[in-house]
């Protein structure tokens, strides 16, 4: 992203980090305030802040929208927690796949949202009253005290839930496919 590049675009589309190996979203605050002295909306892809990617933790676009809000700038998000995501998915769902019939609405009980994010998928499942289960060895393990493999104590995972406000139906160690 370049001064030239803001000084001609309508809006920021934020898809990720150009290099999000080696770069965080500190690093475009330049950017960020040109785009706001321009009034520029950004439109956020992916409102993941972080994504476990091997042993790292990568930052996502969410992590660049938040930047941006925090200098002032306006961002609409279309991704989880956010409801048009689900709601484009069952579409999809029922147009390709069929198994839902136009006349058939969806039980929600019949949904399972697995996830390792309590900003994002946890929030997103409770938005559509669809049920959760929490991975705890995802980007919340190190506050799940770090390990991988085993249940976090029902208590550490009450007490992480409680900080953001949100809980899960279930929650597993980990999960691989």
């Amino acid at each position: 992203m370049g001064q030239n590049q803001i000084a001609d675009a309508d809006f920021i589309l934020c898809t990720g980090l150009y290099d999000d190996e080696t770069e965080t979203a500190d690093e475009y605050s330049h950017w960020l305030e040109l785009a706001v002295s321009r009034d520029l909306l950004m439109v956020c892809a992916n409102p993941d802040l972080i994504v476990i990617r091997g042993n790292d933790k990568i930052q996502c676009a969410g992590a660049v929208a938040a930047a941006y809000e925090s200098v002032g700038g306006s961002v609409q998000y279309f991704g989880k927690p956010h409801t048009d995501v689900y709601n484009f998915c069952l579409r999809l769902w029922h147009q390709n796949i069929g198994i839902i019939s136009p006349d058939d609405t969806l039980d929600p009980a019949q949904v399972l949202v697995v996830g390792d994010s309590l900003h994002t998928d946890i929030p997103g499942a409770h938005a559509m009253s669809f049920h959760s289960v929490l991975i705890a060895a995802g980007i919340h393990a190190e506050e799940f005290g770090g390990e991988t493999d085993q249940l976090p104590a029902p208590n550490v995972i009450r007490q992480t839930c409680e900080r953001f406000g949100v809980a899960p139906d279930y929650v597993m160690a980990s999960f691989s496919w």
